[in-house]
């Protein structure tokens, strides 16, 4: 049974993700259902964990770094935009941010199991 209250109430939700927990806290008016935001929020991250999860096998971005090279693969317009961003902020950088680390990270122990 949902608690009431007179002010905005508190509202805390959360769900898995990526091997850990995703989480969002937000004041509503008394009588709020939460529960379609729970559920539009875990849609949207279950959406992002499926193009770009490193814990899943199929997801899209596993998919392009198992692809041989030159092979052409089709993405997500989301993935696409992350990718460009993240190449567009290593030039930026001077290569200090760099997405080809995965084997280094993974051999550090802090990829995947």
């Amino acid at each position: 049974m949902p608690k009431t209250c007179s002010d905005p109430c508190r509202h805390a939700l959360n769900g898995p993700t990526m091997g850990t927990r995703w989480s969002a806290l937000f004041f509503a008016p008394p009588g709020f259902d939460p529960a379609p935001v729970a559920a539009a929020l875990q849609r949207a991250v279950d959406e992002i964990d499926a193009q770009m999860s490193l814990w899943r096998a199929d997801s899209d971005l596993l998919r392009l770094n198992a692809a041989p090279p030159g092979d052409w693969v089709a993405l997500p317009a989301q993935l696409m935009a992350v990718l460009a961003l993240a190449l567009r902020i290593g030039r930026a950088s001077g290569g200090a941010f760099d997405i080809g680390v995965g084997d280094a990270v993974a051999a550090w122990g802090f990829g995947p199991a």
